[in-house]
């Protein structure tokens, strides 16, 4: 699977995304534009996720943050569709609960939570371009006061006439290629990230950075890869992955079995393990940096579970 260099990256990608997003003026700005709301200042967590934690065993690439409030906000770069992302969110804040709330306090103390989550599909399917979820009494219709709110962005969304023009000039950005990167939005907060970014790329630091980080998937993937292909070829799963083999096991299986032609036999599991071991590849990356590890280990057990991934993400 090739691999962007940092010059190709844009602002969807996680490693920039976290990048430009670790100037607490960037995250800043960022949320008083997707919330509408005024933030005096944030800061950003340094104690979450690989960007800032090389050493840390998860691959999760949200950006932490709280302001003078305390409120805590999450951000998260979503590229690949999930089921679970209403379930995800519960779970982000319930872990942000945990973090703030030490032993001996009450629970009055609790600061409000943002989750916030930049999909480039439409995660709600009712076409718009924000989501904003809090709860709410059914009986009264009153929200209830728990200080938990979840926002999904839709880059995709119909009613851009509904929101802000400045959010749809950020939208916009989030969403583009690299030549569209570098287009002019008309909008203050926009050139700033693309500023940003312009700095990022030609910085030395950024790009060991980026380096560190491209090995370290590229090692992380190449573990779970060679574990998974133990268990599967133990088990003859990589000969029962239809799709991913037809080519290899058309020249080689097919004939080799219907011939009884060892040679063409051995032929066909040569090029249908290669096969799979690219699928697998790109499974395991993209699981890995949409932060679904437990997607993964489930995977590792259960060979029907990781034929429905590999159909999920059309591999």
């Amino acid at each position: 699977m090739s691999k962007k260099t940092l010059e190709e990256l844009v602002f969807h990608d996680d490693f920039m995304f976290a990048a430009v997003m670790m100037d607490a003026e960037n995250c800043r700005c960022f949320l008083e534009r997707v919330l509408e709301i005024q933030i005096e200042r944030v800061e950003i967590s340094t104690e979450h996720g690989f960007f800032f934690n090389p050493e840390c065993k998860s691959i999760r690439m949200d950006v932490f943050a709280k302001d003078e409030n305390r409120t805590h906000y999450d951000i998260e770069m979503q590229l690949v569709k999930k089921d679970s992302l209403e379930k995800r969110s519960r779970y982000y804040h319930s872990q942000m609960d945990v973090e703030m709330l030490e032993k001996g306090k009450s629970y009055g103390e609790l600061a409000d939570t943002y989750v916030i989550f930049i999909c480039n599909f439409d995660p709600l399917g009712q076409k718009k371009c924000r989501y904003t979820i809090r709860r709410y009494c059914e009986e009264t219709g009153n929200v209830f006061g728990d200080g938990v709110c979840t926002v999904f962005l839709n880059t995709n969304g119909k009613n851009r006439e509904e929101i802000p023009k400045e959010l749809v000039a950020l939208l916009d950005f989030v969403k583009a290629d690299l030549a569209g990167s570098e287009a002019d939005y008309e909008d203050a907060l926009v050139k700033r990230l693309q500023e940003s970014m312009r700095q990022i790329k030609r910085s030395r630091k950024m790009g060991e950075r980026y380096m560190m980080f491209e090995q370290y998937m590229k090692e992380y993937v190449q573990e779970h890869a060679d574990e998974i292909r133990e268990e599967a070829w133990a088990e003859g799963l990589a000969e029962g992955h239809a799709e991913g083999l037809q080519k290899g096991r058309a020249e080689g299986l097919q004939e080799g079995r219907a011939e009884g032609l060892q040679e063409g036999r051995a032929e066909g599991l040569q090029k249908g393990r290669a096969e799979a071991t690219t699928r697998l590849n790109k499974l395991y990356s993209c699981l890995l940096t949409s932060d679904r590890a437990d997607d993964l280990q489930r995977a590792l057990k259960d060979p029907v579970y990781l034929e429905q991934l590999l159909q999920e993400f059309g591999f």
